[in-house]
């Protein structure tokens, strides 16, 4: 399977933090600081965020901006370190696996 033939999928918190493995300290530093384009300072902290796994294995955040409510997103890439690819890949076929025997 080609790596632009994989389908997004929703990820939680739990899945985020085994494809970050240790990084996952400065997740909550990614949510303080994303851009909103309706609000006058533009930086702002992202809340009730849904969280997807791409084509890439790159991790997508879609949520709400804390003070308008409008949309805000934030991407992580994952490609960049072998061993966060590595855990992500894994997670897919697992996922992809148990939605196969639950079908």
């Amino acid at each position: 399977m080609r790596k632009n033939d994989k389908k997004e999928i929703e990820i939680d918190y739990d899945d985020i933090q085994f494809i970050m493995q240790n990084d996952i300290i400065h997740f909550q530093e990614l949510l303080n600081n994303c851009f909103c384009s309706h609000c006058k300072d533009s930086i702002t902290t992202m809340i009730n965020y849904k969280a997807y796994l791409n084509s890439l294995n790159d991790i997508r955040l879609n949520g709400q901006c804390i003070r308008c409510k409008n949309m805000v997103s934030r991407h992580i890439e994952t490609g960049e370190q072998r061993e966060k690819y590595d855990a992500a890949e894994h997670l897919r076929l697992i996922k992809d696996e148990i939605k196969t025997k639950s079908s």
